[in-house]
């Protein structure tokens, strides 16, 4: 219309565009942290759009402004506590906006568990107390074992309370699989490793020794573990001494027994390895006494050619057993035993020594392997002493005196005790006993045969014990001496043959005679060396004259004895004269 004027009617359309209503599904919306949203939006107007804003006061991450048919976001919540995130969604339609609607999306918090990294010794009790971020998770694990462990098993709780053995000799382990949940939320496996050590032990076998007394006890020590280390105590019987309490790979000891019977030395030996101590072990020490040996008798002398005395061994530790060994102290020795291994039995022993000569014994005690210090029994053997005087005789006359004889031996310092005996009462002046020197002696034979007088000398040493040698004679023989037997007075007439025979008491005897010239006899001074005297004297005057012959006996060979000489008294008659 215009200026009143109509105009021709024209048709105007206006489209009325539906407002768009949308709807989100799901419309309530709890999720875990991590987790992705899946909402879809819808509207009752077909080739709606929709936006959206997203908006959360808290520590919510991973949403975002958007748009689209479908919120798919993965939200976390890094808080201990559900938080929402709102989304703001509007729907748009043939240009016309619809009313907005609101998702809210409640996200979980994550769960986090409490790591740890327990060890625990083979054996031992392991505790293992569950913890989150945040109260009222439940858990829940399963146990896998790496090596040869047992003790472990799955379970539920808050704690996880296990003894765990290691069979191995190595570390092994347990690995705990842990599931946590709340919220609907399952948050896991996290993965709990538990260190078993292996349980350590003293390897050393067999769990003993025995040794000497004086002997070092030197024991490596050994473990199925490598790397443990070990300590020990150390106590001992009586007289036991040398160990002490200790710790170290080796025990090196010095120990000594001061009784008479076998003691022991106790080692308690722990291994330890990782902090994890292995059962004590005793390691047991037998040490075995030093044993000595007495002798009885300690030493002993005897005489060549005789007897020794048993010789009893003892010890004072009960059980010692013996053996011995001989020697002699030279060549010249014999009659000994060389050896032997219980008492020394008694022997006949010689000697052709001429000074002391010994055996020595050497003694040696043993217990169980143990060999104490030998001992020496020493047997003295005095030699047996001889008369070696040479020659063992001399020859004197009757009335003469004897050489001294100075009695000699083989051994030195021996002593002589002698008794001398005639062979028939005619012979006197000898000495009847004496020592070490048969003296001078005159010694008177008054028979007509050859006698002599025999000592029987007895050597004897001079050691402990005297030893008396065997007995020798010295013979001193003594020749009788000869007499003339003859008529010593004779007469003959001057001129007349003179025939005198000189005889005596000695068969074999010889004779010499001397005749002096003499005043009134003619002849000259004669002498001979026969038992006849012949010879014409002249006397010269008109009276008797006695003319002296010295007769001298001498005994026949060997010792030429000269007896007493004898006077001869020849009468020699003087012729008568005729005076005219």
């Amino acid at each position: 219309s215009l200026n009143g004027c109509d105009g021709v009617p024209s048709d105007y359309v206006i489209t009325v565009n539906p407002k768009p209503i949308a709807t989100a599904t799901p419309t309530v919306v709890s999720i875990c942290s991590g987790d992705k949203t899946d909402i879809a939006l819808t509207s009752t107007v077909a080739g709606t759009t929709f936006n959206w804003v997203a908006s959360s006061p808290f520590a919510i991450t991973g949403f975002s402004d958007g748009n689209g048919s479908s919120i798919k976001q993965t939200l976390s919540n890094n808080t201990n506590a559900p938080h929402d995130v709102t989304y703001v969604i509007t729907p748009t339609a043939n240009g016309c906006v619809g009313d907005p609607i609101n998702v809210v999306v409640t996200v979980n918090p994550e769960m986090k568990l409490a790591m740890v990294s327990p060890v625990t010794c083979s054996g031992n009790n392991v505790t293992i107390n569950l913890a989150g971020n945040m109260p009222g998770i439940a858990f829940k694990w399963t146990a896998t074992p790496v090596g040869n462990v047992t003790g472990y098993s799955d379970g539920t709780g808050l704690t996880i309370t296990q003894t765990l053995v290691n069979h191995d000799d190595v570390t092994r382990s347990v690995v705990y699989s842990v599931t946590m949940s709340k919220y609907g939320c399952d948050d896991g496996p996290n993965n709990i490793t538990v260190k078993v050590y292996p349980e350590p032990r003293v390897t050393n076998n067999p769990h003993k020794a025995t040794q000497c007394s004086g002997d070092v006890f030197n024991l490596a020590l050994t473990s199925n573990v490598a790397g443990a280390t070990f300590t020990w105590t150390a106590n001992g019987t009586s007289g036991i001494s040398g160990f002490v309490s200790g710790g170290g790979s080796t025990i090196n000891h010095l120990l000594q027994n001061s009784s008479n019977a076998p003691g022991i030395a106790v080692y308690t030996i722990t291994a330890t390895a990782n902090g994890c101590a292995g059962p004590p072990v005793d390691y047991v020490v037998t040490v075995n006494p030093i044993p000595t040996v007495n002798l009885s008798p300690a030493s002993q002398a005897i005489c060549s050619g005789s007897s020794t005395t048993s010789v009893s061994l003892s010890s004072p530790v009960a059980g010692t057993t013996y053996t011995w060994t001989a020697t002699p102290s030279g060549s010249g020795i014999s009659g000994y035993t060389a050896s032997g291994s219980a008492i020394i039995p008694s022997q006949v022993i010689n000697s052709t020594l001429s000074v002391q000569g010994a055996v020595t014994y050497k003694v040696t005690p043993s217990f169980s392997g143990c060999t104490g210090p030998s001992a020496n029994h020493i047997v003295t053997i005095n030699p047996i002493p001889q008369v070696i005087n040479a020659p063992m005789s001399q020859t004197i006359c009757s009335g003469a005196t004897s050489a001294n004889v100075n009695l000699l031996s083989n051994v030195a310092g021996t002593t002589f005790t002698w008794i001398a005996t005639a062979s028939s009462t005619s012979v006197t002046g000898f000495t009847a006993s004496g020592g070490n020197t048969i003296s001078a002696q005159t010694i008177f034979n008054y028979s007509t045969t050859p006698e002599s007088v025999s000592y029987r000398i007895i050597p004897t040493s001079n050691f402990g014990p005297s030893c008396p040698g065997p007995t020798a004679i010295y013979t001193i023989n003594v020749q009788p001496l000869p007499s003339i037997t003859s008529s010593l007075t004779t007469s003959v007439c001057s001129g007349q043959s003179l025939n005198y025979s000189i005889t005596s008491n000695l068969a074999g005897t010889s004779f010499t005679w001397t005749r002096a010239a003499l005043a009134g006899i003619s002849n000259p001074t004669a002498s001979g060396s026969t038992s006849a005297i012949s010879e014409t004297l002249i006397n010269t005057t008109n009276f008797d004259i006695d003319v002296e012959y010295i007769l001298t006996p001498t005994g026949q060979a060997l010792t030429f004895c000269t007896g007493n000489s004898e006077s001869l008294i020849v009468k020699v008659k003087a012729l008568p004269q005729v005076n005219a």
